[in-house]
């Protein structure tokens, strides 16, 4: 527990030195605004929206050391990545096995293997809090994915419940709240390059913390599978209401700078 904690203390204090490189060096113009009170200590589930590679370096930005280290769900099959896997490892990131529907008709007995693993790896989390961010649309905003998925909401893919049902299923008595992240980049979607290059202002971000609701989380009366219904309304109501807090902020400045 003593080297997992060295070891978020790095990875932290890395996260500091980019963003500290990135004031120093490069013209981005923050508009910032959280609303709740966030608590380095505590467990939460982080959502966001998705549009760029650099989304990943905002999010550390905005919420390194006011909350746990962000984590997310890797795939098994990354493990195998060169060096990653290590760092990966080494920060106590989940890993997770998932089995498609074939091979789920096949063998049964693998019904629910994927959330076992999924608690296992979770179980440290109960001594040493983590932030579990998950990008609920599962892939990068496009106009061209916009299109082809026919979604009615203007700046974002249809969000999807898979990912935020693991992590309630395996963490969700934990979680002191949800955090609900909104982030635009009114002139362009940048490229990981672009931002590193500073070719990318302003950037905003809003940030509001919400309670775990309790008809979301599974229990012994409450199966997971009677659970999805709901748990697709609640993400799809947050997704509609992230829209609209898009279409304002493109239509309006204000804020907090950071």
């Amino acid at each position: 527990m003593l080297m997992s904690k060295l070891l978020v203390k790095w990875a932290e204090l890395w996260a500091y030195f980019n963003d500290l490189i990135c004031r120093v060096f490069l013209n981005i113009s923050w508009d910032v605004e959280i609303k709740g009170q966030l608590d380095y200590r505590s467990n939460y589930l982080v959502l966001a929206n998705h549009q760029s590679w650099a989304d990943i370096l905002v999010l550390q930005t905005i919420v390194n050391r006011r909350i746990p280290f962000l984590r997310f769900f890797i795939k098994r099959e990354l493990m195998y990545v060169p060096f990653l896997n290590l760092a990966w490892w080494a920060l106590d990131f989940p890993f997770l096995r998932r089995y498609s529907a074939a091979q789920l008709r096949n063998e049964p007995s693998l019904m629910g293997k994927d959330l076992e693993i999924a608690k296992k790896s979770c179980e440290k989390f109960k001594k040493l809090p983590a932030s579990i961010l998950i990008f609920a649309e599962g892939t990068r905003f496009s106009e061209k994915r916009k299109k082809i998925l026919k979604t009615p909401l203007n700046h974002l893919l249809p969000a999807k419940s898979g990912g935020i049902s693991i992590a309630l299923d395996s963490m969700g008595s934990l979680f002191k709240s949800i955090l609900d992240i909104t982030i635009v980049y009114p002139q362009m979607n940048p490229s990981f390059w672009n931002y590193v290059k500073g070719v990318v202002s302003p950037v905003i971000v809003r940030v509001r913390e919400l309670e775990v609701p309790d008809t979301l989380l599974s229990s012994n009366e409450t199966k997971t599978s009677s659970l999805h219904p709901l748990r697709k309304k609640w993400i799809n109501d947050i997704w509609a209401e992230k829209d609209n807090i898009i279409d304002q902020l493109l239509s309006s400045q204000f804020g907090q700078k950071l």
